[in-house]
């Protein structure tokens, strides 16, 4: 989610396998609008490690409310997933919530 009445999202996906992981986030069809983000990758995630991918500034400039596909590759790669929902607006602006796994 992005631009949507204040909130965006930030996705944290860690690698808990025992080797490299190579990490796509495909995101699905825009249900609030035109808007078609761009997918995010990322490679070498090494086991321990995460990296954030945030629904927010230049490359979110507009509303989007969908989807989110998470694809570890690697021969030995598991990875675990929080999304968070955050608003800068005042008072209590938070949400939090765990990723599905698919085998």
């Amino acid at each position: 989610m992005a631009n949507n009445a204040g909130f965006f999202t930030g996705i944290q996906v860690q690698n808990v396998g025992t080797g490299n992981c190579n990490i796509a986030v495909v995101f699905g069809p825009n249900t609030a609008g035109g808007f078609v983000p761009t997918n995010e990758s990322f490679t070498g995630l090494t086991p321990g490690s995460s990296n954030t991918f945030l629904q927010i500034g230049a490359n979110w400039p507009e509303l989007y409310v969908g989807s989110a596909t998470i694809t570890g590759t690697g021969a030995t790669c598991k990875v675990a997933s929080i999304v968070n929902e955050l608003s800068l607006g005042a008072g209590d602006q938070f949400m939090t919530y765990q990723a599905l796994a698919a085998n």
